[in-house]
């Protein structure tokens, strides 16, 4: 009997100890939600005294403000006090306005004598423009707006009187080819003046005569580290027997074209007729030589008899020269410009058929003869 009632307690004390091990099974899971629920209101607790923290300076802020709002609010009760004020002012200025506009009808009876004076003195200076205006078409007429009347190249590196004595030269040249256009000497010797101009400063506001337009372009090209190009062009249209206005206009001088570097190629019909080989060889030059030197950088000149821009000239002898090697080549030509020098921005071309002989070039024309094969790969003949 001892033994079974051994094996009934031991029986229930496993069924007291199993549902120890499912309580502390459970106190476990219960242990670790409330860890989790610790830690989760750990986190939220941080959150709420950062919260707290941001309102109370939130608040400090509202405080503040508020005391800058009462601030603003008692400056504009001033100044609407103010505005009170001036508004009562004003009604007392307003009877003295009343007597003043007397006096105003007085000065208006009085400006209006003089309108009638000064319209009559309008009519006499409208018959005196319309007397020189008459002059003006009658006038000969010399000198296109733009027209280049000299350029010269300014060495690098100059003393200020270096640079003032190479643009005095180049006035001189200026002054001396628009003579030869009609141009009569004004006031400072020349036939040519620099145009007067108003020069604002944050400083001051004031006119730039010729002496002060020249000591600014001194100023401004005395010692650089490059040359520079200085271009003498008129500013407006001129008539014969007066003074030219103009302009010194200075460019950095860069290299345009390297020696033996190709300029602009051309196929030429050598068996079309003459006329027309003329005006492909024109084309040629006008067109292709002309676009890509000023592509290349070179500073044009306005033409003073077209208007045109120009980037060189050629005589008449290596026209005619030009076309004959053109046609003693015969066939389909393949027309070459070539740097015969080193070419600068400044550098007006000059044509020639060959490097050296008594009149020096810095562009050479090659001629080359093309064959049905190089026609083909070259595409059609644009003479």
């Amino acid at each position: 009997r001892q033994l079974v009632i051994s094996k009934g307690e031991l029986a229930r004390s496993a069924i007291i100890n199993a549902d120890f091990g499912r309580q502390n099974t459970r106190l476990g899971r219960e242990n670790a939600d409330l860890a989790s629920d610790n830690t989760r209101l750990l986190a939220v607790n941080a959150g709420l005294k950062a919260t707290n923290a941001k309102l109370k300076e939130d608040n400090e802020k509202l405080l503040s403000d508020n005391s800058l709002i009462k601030m603003q609010y008692t400056a504009a009760n001033n100044a609407y006090n103010g505005l009170l004020d001036e508004t009562r002012k004003e009604k007392e200025e307003q009877s003295d306005l009343k007597s003043e506009i007397g006096n105003l009808k007085i000065v208006r009876d009085n400006l209006t004598q003089e309108r009638d004076y000064v319209n009559s003195q309008l009519v006499g200076n409208r018959r005196d423009f319309l007397r020189a205006y008459t002059t003006l078409l009658q006038a000969r007429f010399n000198l296109r707006a733009d027209t280049e009347l000299a350029r010269r190249t300014l060495d690098a590196h100059l003393s200020p009187k270096a640079a003032r004595e190479e643009v005095m030269a180049l006035l001189k040249e200026a002054s001396n080819r628009a003579r030869r256009y009609g141009a009569v000497v004004g006031e400072n010797g020349r036939t040519v003046a620099i145009v007067s101009k108003r020069v604002v400063t944050p400083a001051s506001d004031q006119m730039a005569n010729e002496d002060d337009s020249i000591g600014g372009l001194v100023d401004a090209v005395a010692g650089s580290n490059t040359p520079v190009v200085v271009v003498a062009r008129t500013i407006n249209n001129s008539v014969a027997n007066e003074q030219v206005l103009m302009e010194l206009t200075p460019y950095s001088s860069t290299t345009v074209f390297k020696q033996g570097e190709l300029v602009a190629t051309r196929t030429i019909d050598s068996r079309q007729p003459m006329d027309q080989m003329i005006t492909s060889v024109i084309e040629f030059l006008k067109q292709d030589v002309r676009n890509a030197a000023i592509k290349s950088g070179t500073v044009p000149q306005i033409s003073a008899e077209t208007g045109d821009l120009e980037v060189g000239m050629i005589d008449t002898p290596e026209m005619v020269s030009l076309v004959d090697r053109i046609r003693r080549t015969g066939g389909t030509v393949q027309l070459t410009a070539v740097a015969n020098d080193t070419i600068m921005s400044g550098d007006l071309l000059t044509f020639g058929q060959s490097r050296g002989g008594a009149k020096p070039h810095n562009l050479r024309f090659d001629l080359k003869r093309v064959t049905g094969r190089t026609a083909r790969a070259n595409g059609p003949s644009t003479g």
